[in-house]
C-alpha cells in the first residue's frame, strides 16, 4: 500500500511547493513570515485588495473588554497590554472582536474573523485559531460592522505556570468581482507584526485594595496575583476603605453612626422616649447607627431630664404655670401674680424651682385677669371706684361720671354716673372725680361755673344763679350809650326794673330821663338831644343874614346848638323873603334891581330919590385894572357906562380892583361906609347875581364931606 511515511495515493491533492516541510501546503494558512505557506505563490497571508475593499477599523474583545487594534478610538491598546496574571485553571475569556468594513468598486465584503495565537512568553505563534465575525450593521456609503462578543474561548485553558503572549490579526472575506469566493479576501494584521498582548499563569494568591493604607483590604475591590500589588493586602476586614481610621480593633466613638471597628454594631446613647434629647448611658446597637428606637446619635441634643416622657427635654418649650419642667432647665415658667392677690396676668416670671408656689409666682390654676399686678386692690371682683379713672375689676370699663356737655363739669352735686366703654373717664360725655360740680345746664358746654357770663341774654352761664343784665335806669326801653353798662341782676331773667336784655336797643343818650332816647320827638331849639342822635334842631338862615324865613321851617344842626351857618334861633327875626341871599331881608334898601331887597312886597322903592336923612352920594367912580372910572358926575375920568373893556383870553386877567365915593352929611344922618356892587352877566342877558366889595373911611373932605 501507499500509507507509509513519505508515501501517497493517487488521490492526495498534489501542488506541495515544500515537500520537505509538512507545514507547507496548498491547505496551510498564510503566514508574515517570508515563506510560501500555502504554495499559492506569494509569501504574503492576504490576497491583493484588487476590488478597492477592506477593513478600515477593528478590536478585540477580551473578557468583554473591547481593545484597540487599527485606529485608536479611546479603547485600551491590544498591543502590549498586560491582561493580567491568572492562577492555573482559571479563566481568561476572548469574546470575540469587531470589524469596519468599506466596499468601493464590484468587491464584496461578506464576512470577517479574528485569528489568534497563544505562545510562550519566548516563542513565537505557531498555531492560529479564527473566531468568525458576523454581520452587525450598515453604517452607510458601502461601510458595515462585522463582530461578535459572546465566544467563550478560555484562553487559558491547557497552559501550565509561565509567562505567555497572546498574537491576533483580523481579516475579511469577499470577492475582487462580486460573489463571495476569497477567505480572507483582505486582511489587518499590523503590518505583518500582528497586535500581541502579555499574560502570566502562577500560583495566585487573591490580594484586597487597601486604599486607606490602615493594613485592611476592602472585600469588595481584590485581584489574584503571583505577589502582592501595591496597594493591596491579603485581609478583607476593612469596612470602610476610605477612612483610615474605620478598621478592625480602631476606637469606637459612640453615637456617631460610624462603625469605626467594623464589628457590625455601633454604640449609642440612651434616647428612651425618642425625642431627640438623650441620656449619657450606652446601649449597643443591633447595626451600625443610632437611629432606632431607644438609641440616641451624637447629633441629637444631651439633657434629656425625664428620658420616660418625650414632651420633656432640653429643647421642649415650657408650658407656664404646670409645674413641670419641661425644657429640663431645672426651673418653671410661671404665670406672674406681683400683687400676690390670687389673680394672675398673661405675663410670666421664672421660678428659681420646678413649682410656681413663691412669692409673685401664679398656677395655671390660678384665676387669670388681673389688670394691674402692682396693685392687690385691683383685680377681677374687686369694687370699682366711680371716675378715678382705674379699673378696679379689671372688666375693661370705667364707671364715670356725667358730663353730658362734655365742658369739664359735673352738673348737680355730680353724682350722676354712666358706665364708659373703656377703663378712663376721658371720653364723650365722662368725668372724673376731680372735675367740678355744679354744672346747671350738662346740655350745654357754654353754661357751667366756669363760663364767662354773657349779659342779657337771658340765660345764667356760670350758674351762680344770678345773670348779668345791661343797665336802663330810666326803663325807658333803650340802653344809654353804646349798650356795654351792666347792673346784677338778682334772678336769672333781665325782665326787672332798671334791667335791660341784650336784644334792647342802645343809643340813649340820657339814662335817667325816660323822654331823652332814640326815636323820642326832637324840640327845636331847646338845646337838649331829645331823640339823642348828636345834633340840634334849629332854626333855617340859609344865607347867615340873621333873620329867619319863617317860624316853622328847620335844619338839623351838626352839634347840640344853633349857632353854626344856616342856623337861627328862636330869638332870630323871621321875614327874609329870599333866604338864600343874604342882601334880601327885611330893613336892607331897597335897590333899582327889580328885586324887592327889603321884603316889604315892593321893589326899587328908593330909586336913588331924595335922601331922607338928608345926608347922601354925591359922587362916585368904579377902578379896573387900576384905571378909574366915572360913575356918578363926571369928573374928567373915562365914563364907566357903555365902557368896552376889550377881549380876553379865557385864562386872561381883568381886575375888579374896588370903588371910591364920596358923601355929604346934613342934620343928624351920620354915614357910617359904603360899598360899590358889582354883577357880571352875559350880553343880551339881566344882572342876577350881586357882589359887593366894602369900601373902607379914606379921608374927611370938610364941611360933613368924606371920601
Amino acid at each position: 500500500d501507499c500509507s507509509d511515511a513519505n508515501e501517497a495515493v493517487s488521490g492526495d491533492p498534489t501542488g506541495d511547493c515544500n515537500d520537505a516541510n509538512a507545514a507547507i501546503n496548498p491547505g496551510a494558512t498564510e503566514l508574515c513570515n517570508g515563506v510560501d505557506d500555502n504554495c499559492d505563490g506569494t509569501t504574503e497571508p492576504y490576497a491583493p485588495n484588487t476590488g478597492n475593499s477592506g477593513i478600515y477599523e477593528s478590536y478585540a474583545v477580551v473578557a468583554g473588554t473591547f481593545y484597540d487594534l487599527q485606529n485608536a478610538t479611546g479603547n485600551p491598546d491590544f498591543q502590549a497590554f498586560n491582561l493580567g496574571q491568572f492562577g492555573p485553571g482559571g479563566t481568561l475569556t476572548l469574546s470575540g472582536g469587531q470589524i469596519k468594513t468599506f466596499k468601493n468598486g464590484a468587491a464584496n465584503i461578506c464576512g470577517g474573523k479574528i485569528w489568534y495565537s497563544i505562545y510562550p512568553a519566548s516563542g513565537s505563534p505557531t498555531v492560529w485559531n479564527s473566531v468568525a465575525l458576523g454581520f452587525q450593521s450598515d453604517l452607510g456609503g458601502g461601510n458595515q460592522q462585522w463582530g461578535t462578543a459572546g465566544n467563550t474561548t478560555n484562553i487559558l485553558s491547557g497552559l501550565g505556570l509561565g509567562n505567555y503572549k497572546i498574537a491576533v490579526y483580523v481579516s475579511a472575506s469577499g470577492g475582487a468581482s462580486g460573489g463571495c469566493g476569497t477567505d480572507p479576501f483582505h486582511v489587518q494584521n499590523n503590518n505583518c507584526a500582528n497586535w500581541v498582548a502579555d499574560f502570566t499563569v502562577c500560583t495566585t494568591t487573591t490580594y484586597y485594595q487597601d486604599a486607606d493604607g490602615d493594613s485592611y483590604g476592602n472585600a469588595s475591590v481584590s485581584q489574584s496575583a503571583c505577589g502582592q500589588p501595591t496597594g493591596y493586602v491579603t485581609n478583607n476586614t476593612d469596612c470602610n476603605d476610605g477612612n483610615a481610621n474605620i478598621r478592625p480593633n480602631a476606637t469606637e466613638i459612640t453615637g456617631d453612626n460610624i462603625d469605626q471597628n467594623c464589628d457590625g454594631q455601633e454604640s449609642c446613647f440612651t434616647d428612651l422616649d425618642n425625642d431627640g434629647y438623650y441620656l449619657t448611658a450606652l446601649v449597643t446597637s443591633t447595626d451600625t447607627d443610632c437611629n432606632d428606637t431607644g438609641e440616641g446619635a451624637l447629633s441629637e441634643t444631651a439633657g434629656d431630664c425625664n428620658d420616660s416622657n418625650s414632651g420633656i427635654n432640653a429643647g421642649a418649650t415650657e408650658q407656664a404655670g404646670d409645674e413641670i419642667d419641661q425644657n429640663c432647665d431645672g426651673a418653671e415658667t410661671c404665670f406672674a401674680d406681683g400683687d400676690n392677690d390670687g389673680y394672675r396676668t398673661t405675663s410670666t416670671v421664672a421660678s428659681t424651682d420646678t413649682d410656681c408656689d413663691d412669692l409673685g409666682e401664679a398656677e395655671t390654676s390660678d384665676p387669670a385677669g388681673d389688670c394691674n399686678d402692682g396693685n392687690n386692690a385691683i383685680r377681677p371682683n374687686a369694687t370699682e371706684l366711680a371716675g378715678d379713672n382705674i379699673d378696679q375689676n379689671c372688666d375693661g370699663q370705667e364707671i364715670c361720671y356725667t358730663d353730658a356737655d362734655n365742658d369739664s363739669y359735673r352738673p348737680g352735686t355730680g353724682t350722676s354716673t354712666l358706665n364708659s366703654t373703656d377703663a378712663d373717664c376721658n371720653d364723650a360725655n365722662e368725668a372724673v372725680s376731680g372735675d367740678p360740680t355744679g354744672d346747671c345746664n350738662d346740655a350745654a358746654s357754654t353754661i357751667n361755673p366756669g363760663a364767662t357770663e354773657i349779659a342779657g341774654d337771658n340765660i345764667d352761664q356760670n350758674c351762680d344763679g344770678a345773670e348779668t343784665c345791661f343797665a336802663d335806669a330810666d326803663d325807658d326801653g333803650y340802653r344809654p350809650g353804646t349798650g356795654t353798662a351792666t347792673v346784677n341782676s338778682a334772678d336769672a331773667d333781665c325782665n326787672d326794673t332798671n334791667e335791660a336784655t341784650s336784644s334792647d336797643p342802645t343809643g340813649d343818650c340820657n339814662d335817667a330821663n325816660a323822654a331823652i332816647k332814640p326815636g323820642a320827638t326832637e324840640l327845636v331849639n331847646d338845646g337838649i338831644d331829645q331823640n339823642c342822635d348828636n345834633i340840634e334842631l334849629c332854626y333855617a338862615d340859609a344865607d347867615n343874614d340873621g333873620y329867619r324865613p319863617d317860624a316853622s321851617t328847620t335844619v338839623n344842626s351838626s352839634d347840640l346848638d344853633c349857632d353854626d351857618s344856616g342856623e337861627a334861633v328862636a330869638a332870630d327875626p323871621t321875614g327874609d323873603c329870599n333866604d338864600a341871599n343874604a342882601n334880601i331881608r327885611p330893613n336892607q334898601a331897597d335897590y333899582c334891581n327889580g328885586t324887592n331887597d327889603d321884603c316889604d312886597g315892593s321893589t326899587d322903592e328908593d330909586g336913588g330919590g331924595p335922601n331922607n336923612s338928608n345926608s347922601g352920594i354925591y359922587e362916585s367912580y368904579v377902578i379896573v385894572n387900576d384905571v378909574f372910572y366915572d360913575l356918578q358926575n363926571a369928573t374928567g375920568n373915562p365914563d364907566f357906562a357903555a365902557h368896552t373893556f376889550g377881549n380876553f383870553a379865557t385864562n386872561g386877567t381883568l381886575e375888579f380892583s374896588g370903588g371910591q365915593i364920596k358923601t355929604f352929611k346934613n342934620g343928624g344922618a351920620d354915614i357910617c361906609g359904603g360899598k360899590v356892587w358889582y354883577s357880571i352877566y352875559p350880553t343880551g342877558g339881566s344882572p342876577a347875581t350881586w357882589v359887593s366889595v366894602g369900601l373902607g373911611f379914606q379921608s374927611n373932605l370938610g364941611g360933613g364931606n368924606q371920601q
